[in-house]
């Protein structure tokens, strides 16, 4: 009833939206993780996939209403004509070299993509990827136990403990709240601890591919060097993430957008003072609100966007009307 009742909503929205925005300054910037064949959903958390077709559908509509720009272009002046809305994607997933890469290259739509600068090129996973590929592995229910018991003991606010969906997502996000450099090793253990053996595969896209998608309008931001959530780290190690993670893409042939993907969205003062200290131009959250001309650019704000809350035109449109009742950003007069 929830789904269908947001579908009319958008749909009245969709059909007027041209109105309602004209002349208004509102710029929104898209958030995207995976892009997946439309016939093979990973048995993933259900926020970091959209498919394919839901891809394609999602470029097609705002382009209908919104003009899409560059990320560096989304506080420019405007021409008024249309409202601005750039397009992003988190974690440098390989899939947005095989799959979402041809799409925006055909429809020619600009992107930016954030990396973990030192996990690019290599089989270092994910660890919430990991969890789930050893929750996946789990073929009795005495390792089940085992695997239930030893993460109650690491995050003891995890709520749902069970394999389910519900309850692994829920783990995840218990997880989030620790020293993000520990959660590694937290996983690793877990999979010593089931005599299993973490699988070794490439997940991000290599070096060569970020030259290849820069080459049409795709450029490449930071999202820390290993991932890691800044306001659970010590000051050493998220000076490190924000300023050794600009100085590695430098380093690389690439077109650099000197911007800065907040990991989980999650930031705090000291991050804030360290990413202007590093020259960024802006750095990115993750609150749903829209931004206009005077948006903190180190505070933009982005709508988050997956197959379960958009694969339908209306929903979309539903999304992005959240975005206008949630109202602007953080303007950049106010003192943080």
């Amino acid at each position: 009833m929830k789904r269908l009742i947001k579908k009319s909503i958008g749909y009245l929205f969709r059909i007027s939206a041209r109105l309602v925005l004209k002349k208004k300054d509102f710029r929104i910037i898209l958030t995207y993780h995976r892009v997946v064949d439309s016939t093979q959903v990973p048995p993933y958390d259900e926020g970091l996939f959209v498919s394919s077709a839901t891809f394609r559908l999602h470029l097609a509509e705002i382009e209908k209403v919104f003009r899409i720009v560059p990320l560096k272009n989304i506080l420019d002046g405007g021409d008024n004509t249309k409202p601005l809305c750039a397009i992003t994607l988190d974690d440098g997933w390989h899939d947005n070299f095989v799959i979402a890469y041809p799409i925006l290259k055909q429809l020619r739509s600009p992107a930016t993509v954030f990396l973990p600068a030192a996990k690019i090129g290599t089989s270092d996973g994910f660890w919430f990827q990991r969890l789930w590929d050893l929750a996946r592995a789990i073929k009795d229910s005495r390792k089940e136990t085992v695997f239930v018991r030893y993460f109650q003991e690491k995050a003891p606010h995890w709520s749902i403990p069970s394999l389910s969906q519900a309850g692994l997502t829920n783990l995840t996000k218990s997880l989030k709240n620790m020293p993000a450099n520990k959660l590694d090793g937290i996983v690793e253990g877990a999979f010593d601890c089931l005599s299993l053996r973490s699988p070794a595969r490439r997940t991000t896209i290599n070096w060569d591919e970020a030259r290849i998608m820069g080459q049409n309008g795709i450029s490449f931001g930071s999202h820390g060097l290993r991932h890691y959530i800044l306001p659970t780290l010590d000051q050493d190690a998220k000076r490190k993430e924000i300023f050794g993670s600009l100085e590695l893409l430098e380093q690389k042939e690439i077109p650099v957008a000197k911007y800065f993907s907040y990991p989980n969205g999650d930031w705090d003062v000291e991050s804030l003072r360290f990413i202007r200290e590093a020259g960024y131009k802006g750095a990115l959250a993750l609150d749903g609100c829209y931004n206009n001309r005077q948006t903190n650019p180190f505070l933009l704000s982005r709508l988050s966007v997956h197959e379960d809350i958009g694969n339908h035109r209306n929903l979309l449109w539903f999304r992005i009307l959240q975005a206008i009742i949630a109202g602007p950003a953080t303007p950049s007069t106010e003192t943080i």
